[in-house]
């Protein structure tokens, strides 16, 4: 009874946030019903609940009684999936769902300590649960090509089961950091009547000035527009963090993290695998810095993405990305130190060092470090020139005192990272450290 008390009063209505202004009906009204239909679904949410509860108290599961309820899944599904198509019901593929979704393992503090960000809303979707592990692959493509066979999400009739599929169909695509296997549902919803709708705070082009640059610089239309749109998103949540927005709207808030999530892992290649880029960036490769702009600048908005955004708990896809960026800035590290990307490459460093801290990587962590005082030290030895030619003010001789000083850290969060994608409540606690110690660095060691 516990468990059962667990599914319908927590698990699943968590998992669908509701909303008073969409008069969504309870998620659980729709599958409650379903399982007079067939033993499956019954045994599948049950065992869902028993992972949930484990990984919430941070124990293995090991009651019988609990794993009985796998076993007895895993024979009323393989039953099931002998029949035709059309034969096999919906509430077959919730009970796949929740499978795919429940996998058992050993339990690994680091995949749920946050320690690199501090995202908002970790919990709603019970993400920071779904997102722990990568989904068992078998269930996965079960119920991918069950929908396939149906027509595909928007042929789904049972209320909430289309938008639980493409919600959880985003996870898998960014642990595997691969393209989506769905589109987006025609009309996307999580309760009837639900669209999906802009972002509430739009930029401003002066505020999103530096983001508009990057198209100069080569930047594809793709990236450059789901950056803008998760730039205004971010503007949001930061109010969200901030009181200014008493009662957030968290269905809202929940269908527009992942269709921007899914809008950014689509401009990956599925050809590319891990080192994907879009299709214009492939195309452009005769242009000199085109591909290197992009594929640095894919990473970083997919580091701030899974770190802020659609916040994932499997440490190994921060640790993936950090390492992604590290080898496109070994062969971009010339231009790293051009004068007009100086603050592009602190954004990009500051990101890759939280995402290390969050995948417990000091060694790569310390290399982010160091690359971010060798730009910071370039950026001061121009100011310095430009005292000494004259072109600032008429300093020629204060120049030869002027020594190497790293900004304060209010100073490069403001004028520097706050202008491509930042989130203070999430990247500052850990960010501030980081910069502290460049601080330290470049003051003792140089």
């Amino acid at each position: 009874m516990t468990l059962f008390h667990h599914a319908v009063t927590i698990i699943w209505p968590g998992f669908h946030p509701g909303t008073s202004r969409l008069h969504a009906p309870d998620f659980t009204s729709s599958w409650e019903s379903l399982w007079a239909r067939g033993p499956a679904l019954f045994h599948a949410t049950i065992w869902h609940a028993a992972v949930n509860l484990s990984i919430r108290r941070r124990s293995p599961i090991t009651e019988h009684a609990s794993l009985m309820h796998y076993h007895r899944a895993l024979r009323y599904l393989s039953e099931a999936v002998h029949a035709s198509v059309d034969d096999v019901g919906e509430s077959i593929m919730f009970a796949i769902l929740a499978l795919a979704t429940a996998e058992e393992g050993p339990y690994q503090e680091s995949q749920h300590a946050i320690t690199g960000f501090v995202p908002p809303f970790p919990e709603l979707q019970w993400l920071n649960i779904l997102s722990r592990r990568p989904m068992v692959a078998v269930h996965r493509e079960a119920m991918f090509r069950l929908v396939d066979l149906r027509g595909g999400l928007d042929a789904l009739t049972m209320q909430g089961l289309a938008g639980a599929i493409f919600f959880l169909d985003v996870i898998s695509a960014t642990s595997n950091l691969s393209p989506p296997h769905f589109s987006i549902p025609t009309a996307f919803r999580f309760g009837d009547g639900f669209e999906y709708q802009r972002s509430p705070i739009e930029s401003s082009e002066e505020t999103s000035s530096a983001i508009h640059q990057l198209r100069s610089l080569g930047l594809v239309k793709e990236v450059h527009e789901v950056m803008l749109e998760m730039r205004s998103w971010t503007n949001y949540l930061e109010m969200c963090s901030d009181g200014s927005v008493p009662s957030p709207d968290l269905a809202l808030i929940s269908a527009q993290r992942s269709i921007l999530q899914h809008r950014l892992l689509c401009t990956l290649s599925p050809s590319k695998g891990h080192e994907a880029v879009s299709s214009d960036s492939r195309e452009a490769s005769e242009d000199g810095d085109t591909p290197e702009v992009t594929d640095l600048v894919q990473s970083g908005t997919l580091i701030f993405s899974t770190g802020v955004v659609f916040p994932i708990a499997d440490t190994q896809v921060h640790h993936r990305l950090a390492k992604r960026l590290k080898r496109q800035l070994l062969r971009f590290q010339d231009g790293m130190l051009k004068p007009d990307l100086h603050d592009l490459s602190i954004w990009l460093c500051m990101l890759g060092c939280l995402a290390a801290i969050q995948a417990s990587d000091q060694t790569l962590r310390d290399w982010f470090l160091e690359a971010v005082l060798q730009v910071e030290k370039r950026r001061a030895t121009r100011r310095r020139e430009a005292y000494r030619t004259g072109m600032v003010a008429d300093n020629k001789r204060f120049a030869a005192k002027v020594p190497f000083m790293v900004r304060s850290w209010s100073v490069t969060r403001d004028s520097c990272l706050r202008n491509f994608l930042w989130h203070s409540h999430a990247c500052d606690l850990v960010a501030e450290v980081v910069w502290k110690e460049v601080q330290w660095k470049a003051k003792h060691c140089i």
